[in-house]
């Protein structure tokens, strides 16, 4: 799960994708669990009744905290890009240790979700493999805030 961020500075999203210090990228992996994730209860509603895209559905908000694991005080941090087209090298990511608990259940919700394209047939396709494959360090430093030892 990616929360993304931009830097008020610049005032939008699309203006500060045009500057190195311009977006902030919170990184979650899920592990699935045997139990459901209460914090994730609405949001998978609300995938149900939005499986196409641009359907809308409105939901109360959630609180991003609701939906972090419990220890947020570990985490990697490192200047990198966006995942997606453009791929622009203008975020500084913190991706977190400790994955975020997820049922198999929950986490089907997620991958029944479509894309906008489609297959020969002319059916909408999975919403998955949407991800920018792993690019060279290049350089750069990787920091921690956890004793490698843990």
């Amino acid at each position: 799960m990616h929360v993304v961020a931009y830097n008020c500075k610049y005032g939008d999203m699309a203006t500060a994708v045009g500057h190195s210090d311009g977006l902030a990228v919170l990184g979650f992996f899920f592990e699935i669990s045997s139990k459901d994730n209460k914090g994730f209860k609405r949001i998978v509603h609300a995938l149900g009744k939005i499986t196409n895209p641009g359907t809308v559905y409105g939901m109360k908000p959630v609180p991003l905290m609701d939906l972090f694991p419990s220890d947020v005080n570990n985490y990697y941090r490192y200047a990198g890009g966006l995942t997606t087209p453009p791929c622009s090298e203008v975020v500084t990511w913190t991706v977190f240790r400790q994955p975020i608990p997820i049922s198999a259940k929950q986490m089907e919700a997620f991958r029944n979700l479509k894309s906008r394209e489609v297959d020969a047939s002319g059916s909408l396709i999975a919403l998955q493999d949407n991800y920018r494959p792993v690019q060279p360090l290049g350089g750069r430093s990787i920091r921690v805030n956890f004793k490698a030892s843990q």
